[in-house]
């Protein structure tokens, strides 16, 4: 998020993440998922139209995505010994584009 040097609203409350409700600090965002395609014709791919999301804030931790109408939108993995997360419109995408891990 870039700054503007204009204070941001934040909220104290309840999100709901996968492990469930979280008391954390967040503000409200407008937000869209796209992807490079590679194809210099139309390079950006829309992985998930704009929606409301609660984004959290929290210092000094790793961005991470979250929220219920991404995991309704998108597949997400991070294999195992592995720290990149993967996010994929399908399952077969995801799994095509993992690396191998024993």
């Amino acid at each position: 998020m870039q700054n503007t040097g204009h204070p941001i609203p934040t909220t104290q409350g309840l999100v709901t993440t996968a492990s469930g409700n979280v008391p954390v600090e967040y503000v409200n965002l407008q937000v869209s998922v796209i992807a490079q395609t590679g194809d210099p014709r139309q390079p950006w791919k829309i992985l998930m139209d704009w929606q409301l999301q609660n984004c959290v804030i929290m210092s000094g931790h790793v961005p991470c995505l979250s929220g219920d109408k991404m995991r309704d939108h998108l597949w997400f993995c991070t294999p195992r010994g592995n720290q990149t997360l993967y996010v994929a419109e399908n399952k077969s995408t995801l799994l095509k584009n993992m690396p191998a891990t024993g």
